[in-house]
């Protein structure tokens, strides 16, 4: 990636910034500092959970973090495993090692 190419670069860091923190880009507000202010806000939000330094933009630390390989899983967002996310009303577990022999016989 040339990060010497402002376009391309703000294209790539929009991408990301939509992939993994909940961008919300609207090509028909008439309010262009509204995606701005956004992005910034996106960026900040990026840069403290990897734990860069805080600028809201692209810097070299921050690209170099966006290049890396993703597994697609969002950073950010309400994850529940079961519906309703229902809660355990002990606090206290108890759990048991127990061994298991498997025979093999071979015929």
């Amino acid at each position: 990636m040339n990060t010497n190419d402002p376009k391309h670069c703000s294209c790539f860091c929009q991408n990301y910034l939509r992939n993994f923190y909940q961008l919300e880009t609207d090509k028909e507000s008439r309010f262009k500092n509204k995606n701005v202010n956004s992005l910034t806000e996106k960026l900040e939000e990026m840069q403290a959970f990897f734990g860069l330094k805080v600028t809201g933009k692209p810097d070299v630390d921050t690209l170099e973090v966006m290049k890396k390989p993703r597994c697609g899983v969002p950073d950010i967002g309400q994850y529940v495993l079961t519906d309703g996310n229902p809660k355990w009303e002990r606090k206290n577990l108890t759990y048991r090692y127990q061994k298991v022999y498997i025979i093999f016989w071979v015929i």
